[in-house]
């Protein structure tokens, strides 16, 4: 079984690690962050980030994934996947068994599917993208690398959403929207008209806020 690190040892990680220990493809090996937080559902502590050229050659590991989940636009989650890059790891799709993927999806490198999510035919997902638990993307859309998707969102067909964007927890976006680059969209929002501007987006409808 091939070997995997989880960088981030937050709540997110630890979601990551169950989905990861569930779906028994992988050899978790343990995890990093800033500080020790102890054992997370029972895998250990590595290090720092800056541990992980040592992390990767003492386990013999390629694999590494992402267990940072923003609640706010910011670069860490880039910063952390070209660290990753540079010392040669692989970042694989990590995808829930009780996700539904439907036919005709494509997913990029380093993304994560939780639990219940369903992705429908024609959608297209970039890198390191997070789709949280119990959201919903519908037929032919388009989202960005790096884009979080939390949980409960839904997204209508043929929506775009920009690199760096974020989708709320149960936020609706309706059919055609497009969603620019550096957006916020949230919680319990509903969008019916497209968010250019980078910015966050509340209400209903939404409205840019700043």
């Amino acid at each position: 079984m091939n070997k995997i690190i989880v960088v981030g040892g937050g709540g997110h990680a630890k979601v990551v690690i169950s989905l990861l220990l569930k779906n028994r493809t992988y050899e978790v090996v343990g995890y990093t962050d800033f500080k020790d937080k102890g054992p997370l559902l029972h895998i250990p502590y590595l290090g720092t980030d800056g541990d992980l050229a040592s992390i990767k050659e003492q386990n013999c590991c390629l694999n590494a994934v992402i267990g940072l989940g923003n609640t706010f636009i910011d670069s860490r989650r880039k910063t952390i996947r070209e660290r990753l890059d540079s010392l040669g790891f692989r970042l694989p799709i990590v995808v829930s068994s009780n996700a539904t993927v439907n036919l005709d999806v494509r997913l990029g490198a380093g993304t994560v599917l939780m639990d219940g999510v369903i992705i429908n035919s024609g959608t297209s997902i970039g890198e390191c993208a997070i789709v949280n638990t119990g959201s919903s993307v519908d037929h032919d859309c388009t989202i960005g690398d790096y884009v979080h998707i939390a949980p409960g969102a839904t997204l209508s067909g043929d929506v775009c959403v920009g690199t760096d964007s974020m989708i709320g927890t149960g936020a609706v976006v309706v059919q055609g929207v497009v969603i620019g680059e550096g957006c916020m969209i949230g919680a319990g929002a509903v969008v019916v008209e497209d968010c250019l501007l980078p910015g966050v987006y509340v209400g209903v409808p939404a409205r840019r806020r700043r």
